[in-house]
């Protein structure tokens, strides 16, 4: 992950449903330590998903707001 921060990337996916508590809390730390933005999805696109996840992850109201602001 720093590599990927280090070449400027504005944020972290951590809210996804393949994505564990405990690893939802690691990615969080270092993204916010570095100070980048908490993003989050289904990424239920396309015919490829065997299993429908939309709608079964959701990003805190307080995260979208500099999501917004950097659009």
């Amino acid at each position: 992950m720093p590599p990927l921060l280090d070449a400027g990337i504005d944020g972290v996916e951590v809210f996804h449903p393949e994505v564990d508590d405990a690893s939802r809390e690691a990615y969080s730390s270092v993204a916010r330590f570095r100070g980048k933005m908490l993003t989050g999805g289904s990424d239920d696109h396309g015919t490829v998903k065997q299993v429908q996840t939309l709608g079964t992850v959701r990003v805190p109201e307080n995260l979208i707001g500099p999501i917004l602001e950097r659009m």
